[in-house]
Formats: C-alpha cells, sequence, structure tokens
C-alpha cells in the first residue's frame, strides 16, 4: 500500500497546473481518469480537484460530494513534505529531498504517530532503513552493504522479532546468481539463471538441508520437483504460463499420498480435483459477470454431497444432499449458522 502512494503521488506530480483548480474524473482511489469541467461533477461519484499555489499543491478528492481524502504537498529548499488525509484525519507525512529520495515516513492513528520510518543513502544509494514507534523508540533496522560497484551484497535485520537476520548476494560477471535469506544456520538459498529465474530453492535448518526445490522447463511449461530429506516425500509441481500450480502430486517412497488438479478459465479457479487412496473429491465454481464466486458444488467419490450458494457479501447457504437428492439448507452469515429448513425433495 506505501508503494501505491508514493506512485500515486509521482503521477500526480506530472500533471501541468497553472494556479486554478483543476478538476477530474476518478476513482476511489484519487487518480485523474479524465480532465472535466465544474458543470459536470455531480455525473460522478469521484471527482478529484487540484489546486496549485506557487510551492503549494492541494487535491481532495470529493465521493458523492464529500470530501474522503486530502493531499498536500509543499516545496521547500530543504526538499518536499507531502501530507495525506483521510476522512478529515491526518494519515500519513512522507518527506523527500530535492532529488526525490524519500527521506522519512510518518504514519498516524486517530491523531497520534503510530510509527517513523527514516532512510539513510550514501550518493543516493539506501544505506539503511529505522523504524521507530510512536513513542519514537526503535523497533528494527535494516542495513544494506555493497560492492564498489554499487551492487547489493548484504542485508542485515536486527531487531527484537529478526535479530541477526540476513540477506546475501553473491554475483558472477555482474549476474546475480544466489541469494540467501536467513540467520547464520538457518533460511533458505536461492540459485539463479542468468535471467533472473530460480533454479532451485534449498532450505536449511541449523546447517543441515532439510528440503530442496528443482525448478525445470520442459514443452509442456514449468516444473519442479521438491524432496523433503526429514519426512521422506517428494512433490512433483506443473504450472500454467502465469505460474499457478495445475498439478501438485506428492509422493512417499513411490506411494501416492495425494493429488491435487486445479483448472483454472482466465483469473478464475473453475475445477479443483483432490485423489488420496480410497478419495476422491471434486469441487467445482462458477462466477457471475463480476467475477465474484457465485456456486460452489462439492462430488465425494462421484456422488453429490454439497452445493454452497452465495446470497451476498457475507450470506450463503449450503444445501445438502443424500443419494444425489437435497434433503436440507443450512444458511449461514459471517460464517455462522443462522438457520436450517427441510427441502420439498425431503420425504419425512
Amino acid at each position: 500500500m506505501r508503494f501505491f502512494w508514493i506512485l500515486l503521488l509521482s503521477m500526480m506530480l506530472s500533471i501541468g497546473l497553472s494556479g486554478e483548480e483543476l478538476l477530474f474524473r476518478s476513482n476511489e482511489m484519487g487518480m485523474p481518469l479524465e480532465r472535466i469541467q465544474d458543470y459536470r461533477r455531480d455525473e460522478f461519484t469521484n471527482v478529484l480537484s487540484v489546486d496549485k499555489e506557487e510551492d503549494t499543491e492541494i487535491r481532495r478528492l470529493y465521493t458523492d460530494g464529500e470530501i474522503t481524502k486530502k493531499w498536500e504537498k509543499v516545496r521547500s529548499k530543504g526538499g518536499i513534505e507531502e501530507k495525506y488525509y483521510e476522512d478529515g484525519e491526518l494519515s500519513s507525512i512522507n518527506k523527500y529531498d530535492n532529488n526525490g529520495l524519500l527521506l522519512e515516513e510518518i504514519s498516524y492513528l486517530e491523531g497520534e504517530v503510530n510509527e517513523r520510518r527514516a532512510y539513510v543513502y550514501v550518493q543516493g544509494l539506501l544505506k539503511e532503513i529505522i523504524l521507530f514507534n510512536g513513542n519514537d523508540q526503535k523497533v528494527w533496522s535494516t542495513r544494506f552493504l555493497r560492492s564498489s560497484a554499487g551492487r547489493l551484497r548484504k542485508m542485515i535485520r536486527e531487531g527484537e522479532k529478526d535479530e541477526g537476520r540476513v540477506s546475501l548476494f553473491r554475483y558472477s560477471t555482474g549476474t546475480l546468481m544466489e541469494e540467501w535469506h536467513g540467520t547464520r544456520g538457518t533460511g533458505n538459498l536461492f540459485r539463479l539463471d542468468a535471467s533472473g529465474n530460480t533454479l532451485s530453492e534449498e532450505r536449511w535448518e541449523e546447517n543441515v538441508l532439510t528440503e530442496h526445490t528443482e525448478f525445470f522447463k520442459s514443452e509442456e511449461g514449468k516444473r519442479s520437483i521438491t524432496e523433503n530429506m526429514q519426512e521422506g516425500f517428494a512433490v512433483y509441481r506443473q504450472y500454467d504460463d502465469r505460474d499457478r500450480v495445475v498439478l501438485e502430486r506428492t509422493t512417499q517412497q513411490g506411494s501416492l499420498i495425494e493429488e491435487i488438479i486445479q483448472q483454472y478459465e482466465g483469473d478464475d479457479l473453475t475445477i479443483k480435483q483432490r485423489r488420496t487412496p480410497g478419495l476422491k473429491e471434486k469441487w467445482t465454481y462458477e462466477y457471475n459477470q463480476d467475477g465474484d464466486l457465485e456456486q460452489e458444488e462439492y462430488v465425494k467419490n462421484g456422488n453429490l454431497i454439497k452445493v454452497t450458494v452465495y446470497t451476498g457479501e457475507d450470506t450463503y447457504y449450503e444445501d445438502l444432499y443424500r443419494n444425489e437428492i437435497p434433503v436440507i439448507r443450512v444458511f449461514y452469515s459471517e460464517d455462522r449458522k443462522t438457520g436450517e429448513e427441510f427441502l420439498d425433495s425431503y420425504e419425512h
């Protein structure tokens, strides 16, 4: 979310202003989508106004005529300060130097400082990030160590939760080849090819290799094999062109433990099948035109067991089947059972 606001504010800087208030058709995030005239304000749910005077720029997002978000940007010799308000309350302050480097982020909660991040640079390269709590006490810091060429070699995380956590980066002829993330003897090691694709991943526990994953490509697409040395099982996975797992097969000493097959249409998972010794399960999903899940069907060993129909954001009901016949309907709200009824097809 922090990256989004930085990106949004950068987009706002690119709009030329001449001292007059400009109006734009917008969305709920406050992005300027289309320049409009004042008489068209009532045509849109979200309208963004932009007003600039000398070194001050103010942007207000109107939702149904009410101000819901506001951005204030002030330039000075020392740099740029940006304030963001939501529902009339100060939410955050970002400070930049004159070259656009982020120096400080301050977030507020109910009018009080919630946390502060300070960014330290050396010759334009990030050297350290320090997080302070609302009492301005240091919580953690991340230090970045670089080579003489400016390449990142090491990240050191120091703080209560991640004390001693280190990230190491190894290069070959200027290309990143390995990454390590963890403590001294426990963590994950990644090996990469020249294009930055992961070739393998290893999990180490107290200097002992516990799991190894190998990635490879074939005519059918991306594949991977994971071997777990502690539990003695292996997992084979197939991926689609969007890196989603479409087949996952787990075996132990050559015997099947579990197989999961998933089918997608666009962004939506439409079919999921699961097979274990003595059990076959299938879930079928249907969506409405907005992409929201509308219905889910569950079949067990070839028999229809349950159909779930989603009626609202937090409401749904389940039709339970016996011998392929719906017998009872159970209603839910916010995942809590609210009632049930026998269906007409049920013979008392």
